[in-house]
């Protein structure tokens, strides 16, 4: 990938991957509507979990991207996280160490540890939504895939 592929690339990525209007935010909204602080740590895990997920999405679209140029992706996606401080209080760091966290992990295992990250099944409410995790999971990669198999 030359400069400026970089350059687009990691505005798609950006833009895949730090935002909630997707279906995964949409539902992870719905459930916590009632419950804001809740709410807003499942999401900012979320958007970890989907700078996971963009990984293996790459590679089912066809793309091959070296070590470095995933680094380069990781900080455009961390300097977003700096200019852009919203409601979503996400941090690079942090996006390390979920990394790290999910790094080598199947996709039987992420709902279990996105749950653990997230809080979905430490309280009574949030247990619920325990079982729609896989696909909450499953639907985020595929949404991942078409948007970066262009």
């Amino acid at each position: 990938m030359s400069e400026v592929d970089l350059n687009k690339e990691s505005k798609k990525f950006v833009e895949a991957v730090f935002t909630i209007g997707d279906n995964g935010g949409y539902r992870i909204y719905e459930w916590f509507k009632l419950f804001p602080k809740e709410r807003e740590l499942v999401e900012k895990e979320y958007v970890y979990l989907k700078a996971h997920l963009a990984r293996q999405a790459y590679k089912e679209a066809g793309k091959d991207i070296t070590k470095e140029m995933w680094n380069a992706l990781y900080l455009a996606l961390g300097k977003a996280f700096e200019t852009e401080k919203g409601r979503l209080e996400c941090s690079y760091e942090e996006l390390c160490k979920a990394l790290s966290y999910y790094e080598n992990a199947s996709l039987v295992q992420l709902p279990v540890m996105f749950g653990q990250r997230s809080g979905i099944g430490a309280s009574i409410y949030s247990k619920q939504f325990v079982k729609d995790l896989p696909d909450l999971i499953s639907r985020s990669r595929a949404d991942l895939w078409k948007k970066f198999r262009s």
